[in-house]
C-alpha cells in the first residue's frame, strides 16, 4: 500500500486504491466529479489528443449503466462486457473514437440503491488501461 492512496466515499459506500503519483483534480463524487490525473494539469490540453504516458482517470455517480455517444465525439468501436466489480454487476467499455482516442470505462452498480451507478472512465494513452482495471480490482463496499 505505500504506492497507494485510498478514495474513500462514505456517502456512496466506496473505497478503492489509487497509484500514489497521481493527482487529485476535482473531488465531487456525487456533486460533480472525482478526477485524478498523471501529469500536472496546468499541462491540461483540452479536446485534444493526450501526450504519450498521460492519463485522466474520472469517476462520478450516474443514473444509468450506458456509457452515452456524444456526436462530438464520434465512435469508431464499442466493446462492452458484462463484468463483476466488488460483487456487484457491472458493465466495462472499450471504446475507440474517430480520431483514434480511447476511452476504457466501467459501470457499477451501487448497492446502497437500484437507481445510481458508479462510473469510472480512463482517457489518454491507452498503454496505461491496466491502471484502471487496477483501481476497479481494488473496489471495496463500506459496511453500511
Amino acid at each position: 500500500m505505500d504506492n497507494q492512496n485510498i478514495y474513500t466515499s462514505d456517502k456512496y459506500g466506496i473505497k478503492f486504491t489509487y497509484p500514489k503519483e497521481w493527482r487529485v483534480g476535482d473531488n465531487h463524487l456525487g456533486y460533480g466529479t472525482f478526477q485524478l490525473f498523471n501529469y500536472d494539469v496546468s499541462q491540461a490540453r483540452g479536446k485534444s489528443l493526450f501526450p504519450k504516458g498521460q492519463n485522466k482517470i474520472e469517476a462520478s455517480i450516474v443514473s444509468s449503466n450506458i456509457y452515452g455517444t456524444s456526436a462530438d465525439y464520434p465512435e469508431t468501436r464499442r466493446v462492452i462486457k458484462q463484468v463483476l466489480v466488488a460483487g456487484q454487476t457491472a458493465i466495462r467499455f472499450e471504446i475507440e473514437l474517430a480520431g483514434g482516442e480511447k476511452i476504457l470505462s466501467y459501470i457499477v452498480s451501487l448497492p446502497s440503491t437500484s437507481d445510481k451507478y458508479f462510473s469510472i472512465n480512463m482517457y489518454g494513452d491507452p498503454l496505461n488501461f491496466h491502471i484502471l482495471d487496477e483501481v476497479v480490482g481494488s473496489i471495496a463496499w463500506l459496511s453500511w
